[in-house]
């Protein structure tokens, strides 16, 4: 009886007071529980209503559960690297993807199909006397769309302000890393010689990006690059593993002041130091009670010479293949002046074990398998491929040119088919996910469904091997 009682409750104030309220489809209030949840006639989504205005969080809750995108739910999804995790997913940080528009839902999607198929609905007038609640992640997060619109008619939740950023250190122009004749900077001739096995390759990886979905990472299993001046004061790094000769490469690192290791468990960063040509990289970097401290990392010298990978020694650096971090990162200057002047990273979640192939220095692989791709494999679009003729979002096509004319290498592993763009944390900006931001709005996994992938070619492979 209390049910209807308030539904028809409901009803007369839409009535008395449409100056103040907020339309609801009908169907959002057929049916209501006694703990006050008004329930969809097709279960789609909730109106959360008799509760406390610090509570009052309008959602569409069980289409978000349900709803899968590219084969995956959206969820943080926790991948494999290194024995640590790359994360994929859009319900980062406390924030939920929005409902994709009846254009993008996936195909092969009965939930979302069905959602848009009922069309719109009919509204009642629910009125709003309470505030909003204020509602907010925990901590900023970039590089991921919007947390969902409320259902229509529906004022969203006014969010809590953003939590400040760190003091950013002086801003330095950044340099441009690794010798012009390396494999990151060298374009690629129309000519260069293709691998034997190329189709086998480029077949293998169309099946991972479809069993597991691309991605860009930028907030999250990526790295923040702090650039920092001649005078920058430098702080002892505490390595968290027995190798002597690198705890001595970062007894001093000019680490910045309130300077943040990537979110994730690999907790990267990346400090250059342009006056002293220098670059350093950490690897599950933390600062405790007594300093900073990192599982791994390296030091390379005469950056703007080097010919892209760590010699000095070569097993030294953060991931798999022993190349920098900072090879093939998309930054974020690139981005805003519209081209990529080098080749792009990659990381599988399938790769040879045992074998690589130059320019990795080691491999993670796990695949005992002759036709799987080894880490260090070098991918290019096809150089006679018109690009002006494949639609694409503009971040998408300034890959596509980097991937054409200076190659894609296989730097690492990942739970997805990732490319890396800078993590944006030094800037407190939000270069990614904002509107108007490089991703328009729009996942990754979205975005990179435009990539030609079937145009791609495996460069002439150099296989090592390392001992059983």
């Amino acid at each position: 009886m209390l049910p209807r009682i308030l539904v028809t409750v409901f009803a007369l104030a839409a009535c008395a007071l449409p100056s103040t309220a907020m339309a609801v489809p009908v169907r959002a209030v057929l049916a209501l529980s006694s703990s006050g949840t008004a329930r969809t006639a097709h279960g789609a989504g909730r109106v959360v209503v008799g509760r406390s205005a610090g509570k009052r969080h309008h959602r569409r809750v069980k289409a978000h559960r349900s709803r899968r995108h590219h084969g995956r739910r959206h969820r943080v999804v926790s991948h494999r690297h290194r024995g640590h995790r790359h994360v994929h997913g859009s319900a980062i940080g406390g924030l939920r993807a929005p409902a994709p528009s009846p254009d993008s839902v996936p195909a092969g999607d009965p939930v979302a199909v069905a959602d848009s198929a009922l069309g719109p609905a009919p509204a009642v007038a629910v009125p709003v006397s309470a505030p909003q609640s204020t509602w907010a992640p925990s901590s900023p997060v970039y590089g991921y769309p919007a947390a969902p619109s409320a259902p229509v008619g529906v004022p969203t939740p006014t969010p809590a302000p953003p939590v400040s950023p760190p003091v950013s250190p002086p801003v330095v122009p950044s340099f441009r890393a690794f010798a012009a004749s390396s494999f990151w900077n060298a374009p690629l001739a129309a000519n260069a010689p293709l691998d034997g096995q190329s189709a086998t390759y480029v077949a293998d990886l169309q099946r991972q990006v479809a069993q597991y979905g691309p991605w860009i990472n930028t907030t999250e299993y990526s790295s923040a690059v702090y650039t920092v001046a001649a005078g920058q004061p430098t702080v002892h790094v505490t390595l968290d593993n027995n190798a002597p000769g690198l705890q001595a490469a970062l007894d001093q690192v000019p680490i910045p002041a309130g300077a943040q290791p990537a979110a994730g468990t690999d907790g990267t960063m990346i400090i250059t130091q342009p006056s002293t040509d220098t670059m350093w990289e950490l690897w599950r970097a933390v600062r405790r009670a007594d300093g900073w401290h990192a599982t791994y990392g390296g030091r390379m010298s005469n950056v703007s010479s080097n010919p892209g990978y760590f010699t000095d020694p070569p097993s030294w650096g953060a991931t798999a293949t022993s190349l920098p971090m900072l090879g093939g990162l998309m930054r974020i200057d690139e981005l805003a002046a519209g081209h990529i002047d080098h080749a792009l990273a990659l990381a599988l979640p399938e790769t040879r074990a045992i074998a690589y192939s130059f320019p990795a220095q080691r491999t993670h692989g796990a695949i005992d398998r002759a036709t799987a791709i080894p880490q260090g494999a070098r991918f290019r679009l096809d150089p006679n491929l018109d690009l002006n003729q494949i639609p694409m979002d503009p971040i998408v096509k300034e890959m596509a040119i980097a991937a054409q004319r200076y190659g894609i290498v296989v730097r690492d592993t990942a739970g997805s088919v990732a490319f890396y763009g800078e993590d944006p944390t030094p800037t407190g900006t939000d270069p990614y996910g904002a509107p108007g931001g490089f991703f328009n709005q729009a996942y990754p996994s979205q975005l990179l469904a435009q990539f030609p992938w079937s145009h791609l070619q495996t460069l002439q492979t150099n296989l090592s091997y390392t001992p059983k």
